[in-house]
């Protein structure tokens, strides 16, 4: 499934922020717990991606102006780990989804402990 998310929605969103925005473009409620989210199920159009760097760099300022190729490097290596992937193909401010991207898990009940 192809989906049209605008740059206004995305801008100085985290990556998990950003898959909280298509979570709830998907019906889905980001306040659950539960919720989990699958980045081998995701892609992004380039722009996207790009947005991530301008959003971090938003959030973490003071990490940019002191060593701008570490703070640069410390993204793409969150990118590559636990980001979305790129389909260059997509259209701008284009995300695809294959389905089980968005699960839930069930809850942990507590166990009591005995006295």
């Amino acid at each position: 499934m192809k989906l049209y998310i605008g740059r206004e929605k995305l801008e100085g969103k985290s990556v998990v922020g950003f898959y909280d925005v298509i979570a709830e473009e998907l019906g889905h409620d980001i306040t659950d717990e539960r919720i989990r989210y699958d980045c081998n199920k995701i892609y992004v159009s380039l722009d996207i991606q790009e947005l991530f760097y301008e959003s971090y760099e938003a959030l973490w300022p003071e990490k940019f102006l002191w060593n701008r190729d570490s703070a640069t490097l410390s993204v793409t290596m969150m990118l590559a780990s636990g980001g979305p992937m790129i389909n260059r193909k997509l259209e701008p401010y284009t995300v695809e989804i294959e389905e089980g991207f968005v699960t839930y898990v069930e809850k942990e009940e507590k166990e009591e402990e005995s006295a």
